[in-house]
């Protein structure tokens, strides 16, 4: 596990490192005194002496030390400035949405052999054969590893889409693993077939809570004959799960039963939106957005436009064109749905434009250039058509002009060298944090993916790191902004 200094700690270590005293130090920053480097060693002063002290060092030294040197120092800065915890959570988050596609890592599996101890293999044949027939359930108590975590959404999947697997996740949710848990287990977030349990400080004995962070797995594999049977599987580390028992099972796993029956006491940590495929649920689906968003300040990130930016008068044409198109609706009811859409629509788009409440977005300026190249939108509805060019100038324009004009409304675009978001996150006042897979169609009965996390110390600490570093750091200004408008109604005429 990486270990994080503070500011004077660090300092210490790399002067011990290169072998240069705190005197030498003191003399060749011109302190007058040698107190002040020793109060500075021994965390006596101020996060503005330490940086400055941190300036005049790489002035004097430079390229005579590792960038290595520098990169800790800053990062024991930013420590010291912020504390551990809250710079845990920023470093996840920044990862998260800026990090696009992260990488994971191989999850190994130690099996034990009656006379030689262990062999090795790989997780993912075992996880994948469980999930190949019958019916799969799992119960997860800690294992809060984003590659494990990936390694189970990548295999569960179909079975999950078959109605085969469900997984029940017990999380910790104290206040300084909260943020970097549920960011761990984000790739599973979106699935109806995950349950995720939030194990919060008092709701359960001490013992109970102390068993649910055990960093255990436990799969139940019922054959289509019956039969059925236990593994329980340990993670020794970040990288390595131990089968502990494989065993024949005649019931219900006492196990389980246990953990089971102290999580009837807490709390889910996300809504599920429904599996539909009636066009009335989609009317009901969006309807269900229209009442999370009212009224509500609205931080987001996204790839490029959302439906609800967008004035159902441009939407309408799209909208008719594909559902004729794609057979979403029956010819005989498509007056009504369709006015029940424009509706909702209507009520969401007044919502956004009108309220009284701040509306802030994040978008990647390729994606949006996509846009008013193609009409698609990253996650364009299935049964819409792609936007014409007249379609795409006018929405272009009249984002520009909110951006201008409408002071509850704010664009921004990642500065350039970021990558594509790998998924859209928004957080909604008082609702949650809505996380929503990029490239999804918004088919309810196929690929769309979707959860709410409700956790409201998670809402608190995104909306943080929003307002505190992506905006100011890693978004255009308001100026650059406004010019990356122009730019894509250049293109958009060019195109035309």
């Amino acid at each position: 596990m990486k270990k994080y200094e503070q500011f004077s700690a660090c300092l210490r270590r790399i002067l011990e490192e290169e072998g240069i005293s705190a005197s030498e130090v003191s003399r060749l920053v011109g302190f007058r005194s040698r107190n002040s480097i020793f109060r500075i060693l021994s965390d006596q002063t101020s996060i503005r002496v330490q940086e400055e002290f941190y300036d005049a060092l790489k002035e004097h030294i430079g390229s005579g030390w590792p960038q290595r040197h520098w990169l800790e120092l800053e990062e024991a800065l930013e420590i010291s400035r912020m504390g551990v915890v809250d710079y845990q959570d920023r470093k996840a988050f920044r990862e998260l949405v800026l990090s696009g596609a992260r990488k994971c890592c191989g999850i190994s599996l130690n099996l034990p052999q009656p006379e030689s101890g262990y062999t090795t293999k790989e997780i993912r044949p075992l996880i994948r054969h469980a999930a190949a027939s019958g019916r799969l359930e799992i119960t997860i108590c800690g294992c809060l590893n984003v590659s494990l975590c990936t390694l189970l959404a990548e295999e569960l999947a179909a079975a999950g889409r078959e109605g085969r697997v469900s997984v029940r996740h017990f999380v910790n949710m104290a206040d300084d693993v909260a943020v970097q848990n549920v960011i761990a287990i984000q790739p599973l977030l979106y699935y109806s077939w995950y349950d995720a349990l939030l194990v919060e400080p008092g709701v359960c004995p001490e013992e109970m809570s102390a068993i649910y962070q055990s960093n255990m797995m436990i799969m139940m594999h019922t054959a289509e004959n019956g039969e059925k049977h236990v593994r329980n599987l340990l993670m020794h580390n970040q990288h390595t799960l131990y089968l502990a028992e494989s065993r024949p099972c005649d019931g219900e796993d006492k196990t389980v039963r246990l953990l089971n029956f102290y999580g009837r006491y807490l709390p889910k940590l996300k809504n599920n939106f429904p599996v539909s495929m009636s066009v009335g649920d989609y009317v009901s689906y969006t309807s269900q957005l229209r009442q999370m968003e009212k009224d509500k300040e609205i931080f987001s990130i996204k790839p490029d436009i959302s439906i609800y930016y967008i004035h159902p008068d441009v939407l309408r044409s799209s909208a008719l064109d594909g559902f004729r198109q794609s057979g979403f609706l029956d010819p005989a009811d498509m007056p009504c749905f369709v006015q029940q859409f424009y509706d909702v629509h209507l009520n969401r788009y007044n919502n956004i434009m009108n309220k009284r409440k701040v509306t802030n977005v994040v978008f990647s300026f390729d994606a949006m250039k996509n846009f008013v190249l193609t009409g698609k939108q990253t996650n364009h509805f299935f049964a819409m058509r792609p936007y014409t060019l007249a379609e795409r100038m006018a929405i272009i324009k009249h984002l520009r002009d909110q951006t201008v004009n409408n002071p509850y409304f704010s664009i921004r675009f990642l500065k350039k060298g970021n990558p594509l978001p790998s998924m859209e996150i928004a957080l909604y006042e008082g609702v949650g944090v809505m996380f929503t897979k990029v490239d999804t169609t918004y088919n309810l009965s196929g690929d769309h993916a979707e959860a709410l996390v409700t956790h409201k110390g998670f809402a608190r600490k995104f909306r943080e790191f929003y307002m505190q570093e992506l905006l100011p750091k890693y978004a255009t200004t308001y100026q650059e902004t406004i010019a990356a408008f122009d730019e894509l109604a250049r293109i958009a005429t060019e195109e035309g």
